[in-house]
């Protein structure tokens, strides 16, 4: 998990951490 700048992408790899 990239939490750094990269939070876009991580929706698009975690859809469920956009709950």
């Amino acid at each position: 998990m990239k939490q750094t700048s990269s939070t876009r992408l991580d929706f698009n790899q975690v859809p469920y951490l956009a709950e």
